[in-house]
């Protein structure tokens, strides 16, 4: 993550206490531009941190999905 490091980590604890973001949450976790939350989104995505809810382009959810596997229960 180079210098987003520190970012990375304030916006991965966050996603333990609130799974579930959007754009607007990590600008405001992160006090950032929009640009900037997405860009980590994107890291985090690419990294298999996160993944989209659904395939909108605007306003989409992102579920820091392993970590909600932990409460699922098997089938």
């Amino acid at each position: 993550m180079g210098r987003r490091t520190k970012d990375g980590m304030k916006l991965l604890r966050h996603l333990f206490q609130s799974p579930a973001v959007t754009s607007a949450d990590v600008q405001k976790v992160l006090d950032c531009t929009p640009k900037t939350a997405n860009a980590m989104i994107e890291i985090f995505t690419d990294r298999g941190l996160l993944r989209p809810l659904d395939a909108r382009q605007r306003n989409r959810i992102f579920l820091f999905d392993e970590y909600l596997n932990l409460f699922r229960t098997p089938s």
